[in-house]
């Protein structure tokens, strides 16, 4: 069986890494598997793959949209140049002739479409990320995806029921949490009386609230308690012709060159270790503006047995106060207490830490994503 994965990354972001992944796991328990993925950029995903002795191929000719809040009609005006892409890439899955298709991203749904109204025999799996809107570009899109795909794969419940909501039929839509490494937990064993080390992870832009960190440095710095802040990510490689998408990147730098020994506020860029980097921090923190505690963030930090800390209410993933900490709306004086109170409480640090790992290993281990993937192509007829 031949399975023709498309991502629309290169290693960037989360749900290239999660592909990879999955990748992986269906490897381990297909003996009859190949696989062939294209990514839309060069990145360090293709290191990985080259390990793993799977074919990566770099194709940009990709072309990926789904509905926003607001600004439908500009997204739309904005990708007219682009249109071409999606023949571009249709002929290119034509060319392998895979048993499965399966896109990494619901922005791709259009070529589902043309690849069902061209009479393409074989299966069809759309992954979706984010939560889409309840409005009309919602609703015609969510219709498109309803004839694009076999099946839509949702990365946690929320999603799910944004489709559902929108008008996909229930039976459409199954969930997938994103896998993640989860071969052993790090351990527990930091000095207590050095400064407390505290990442976000995530895009340079306005929706992940990385802004954020620079409320919670101020506000840490007031109340006296050490610490290092590590932003790691980059500005949005897109570009708008009405919005300044480098302003947020500004401001952390800016805070950056204002930080001290006994408070430090450093920006890395991109990483293409973030498990590493997750490793040697303290509490991760999740500012979203969306208030999704289901990222790859998330994720990967409770996969290392580390405290998140995160914005939301969802607790599909994160049980406040037992395995992390949800913190509704953010508030910044409600974070720099959870952060606080629970770096001077070693006892209760460390069995959070424990409880994130353990809930882990079962729901974001590769074998368990591989498990679920292998199950809805079997109930779609695909041995």
């Amino acid at each position: 069986m031949l399975i023709l994965h498309i991502d629309i990354e290169g290693g960037f972001g989360g749900s290239s890494r999660s592909l990879a992944k999955l990748v992986g796991g269906l490897q381990n328990i297909l003996p009859n598997y190949n696989s062939v993925v294209l990514c839309k950029a060069n990145g360090p995903i293709e290191i990985l793959y080259e390990n793993m002795g799977v074919q990566c191929e770099v194709f940009p000719h990709m072309f990926s949209r789904i509905p926003l809040p607001k600004y439908n009609f500009r997204n739309l005006l904005t990708a007219i140049p682009q249109l071409f892409s999606i023949i571009r890439l249709h002929k290119k899955i034509v060319s392998i002739n895979p048993d499965v298709v399966h896109f990494n991203y619901a922005g791709l749904l259009f070529n589902g479409l043309l690849l069902k109204l061209s009479g393409y025999k074989g299966i069809i799996i759309i992954h979706s990320r984010v939560v889409w809107p309840d409005n009309f570009f919602g609703n015609v899109f969510n219709y498109l995806l309803r004839y694009a795909t076999d099946k839509v794969v949702a990365i946690a419940e929320p999603v799910r029921q944004s489709h559902v909501h929108n008008g996909l039929p229930d039976n459409k839509v199954a969930i997938i949490h994103n896998p993640s490494n989860v071969a052993a937990a790090h351990s527990v064993n930091h000095d207590w009386q050095k400064p407390c080390t505290i990442s976000y992870f995530g895009t340079i832009g306005n929706l992940k609230g990385p802004h954020r960190l620079i409320e919670l440095a101020d506000k840490l710095q007031e109340l006296e308690f050490p610490y290092v802040i590590n932003v790691f990510g980059a500005a949005p490689r897109r570009k708008s012709l009405t919005k300044k998408l480098d302003d947020e990147l500004n401001s952390i730098i800016e805070r950056q060159n204002s930080s001290d020994e006994l408070y430090r506020f450093i920006y890395h860029g991109h990483v293409n270790d973030p498990e590493e980097q997750i490793a040697k921090s303290d509490f991760i923190v999740r500012p979203s503006l969306s208030n999704d505690p289901w990222g790859r963030d998330v994720i990967e930090t409770m996969a290392l047995g580390r405290v998140i800390v995160a914005t939301g209410e969802f607790d599909g993933f994160v049980k406040n106060k037992q395995n992390g900490f949800l913190v509704g709306e953010w508030d910044v004086d409600t974070v720099a207490k959870v952060i606080i109170d629970t770096w001077k409480n070693p006892e209760n640090y460390a069995h959070i830490c424990k409880n994130a790992f353990d809930f882990a290993v079962v729901e974001f281990h590769p074998l368990t994503a591989a498990k679920k993937f292998v199950a809805i192509l079997g109930a779609l007829g695909v041995k």
